[in-house]
């Protein structure tokens, strides 16, 4: 049970910086052909991704389309278990801790939500593209988040490495 818990924090918390802001069809479009010209790189990933998984190009722009311009989303998948696809980004595939990344299970969609390919493992990267502000406060991490209620900021939290997987700080 905890761990379904973590599981479903740690997926909604990169939607939680841009819980209220919609992205319009025509940005989505336009992020789906930006990104299908040019697919992320081992080095845009700071990690290769995992070995034989596929962009998805329609879950790449439907997750970064909101987080315009501070933050890119790559998702990829595969038909591999999980749990083989976490202990890549866990070991050799694991990317710098500014590149947050996530393995959930799920199904490539098309823009109107039919599903192309059902039962397969995403990884899903979370790639920090703005440039800090020169007069405003330091970022964050992209590993941090500030959790708000009514919003307000409610505190900063850390999900940080450890063995076995990750937790709060």
């Amino acid at each position: 049970m905890k761990h379904a818990i973590v599981a479903c924090l740690v997926t909604a918390l990169p939607m939680a910086v841009h819980a209220d802001y919609v992205a319009t069809e025509e940005e989505e479009a336009a992020l789906r052909a930006s990104i299908a010209k040019k697919p992320p790189t081992a080095e845009t990933l700071t990690a290769q991704p995992y070995p034989g998984s596929k962009l998805d190009v329609t879950c790449s722009a439907s997750q970064s389309a909101p987080r315009q311009p501070e933050t890119m989303v790559y998702c990829f998948y595969t038909r591999d278990a999980s749990e083989k696809v976490e202990a890549y980004v866990q070991g050799p595939g694991k990317p710098a801790d500014s590149v947050p990344v996530f393995v959930r299970r799920g199904e490539v969609v098309d823009e109107r939500n039919t599903v192309l390919i059902p039962d397969v493992t995403h990884v899903i990267y979370y790639v920090r593209t703005a440039p800090a502000a020169a007069n405003g406060p330091a970022p964050m991490g992209a590993h941090q988040w500030v959790l708000r209620s009514g919003g307000r900021p409610m505190g900063l939290h850390q999900w940080v490495p450890r063995s076995g997987g990750y937790k709060w700080r």
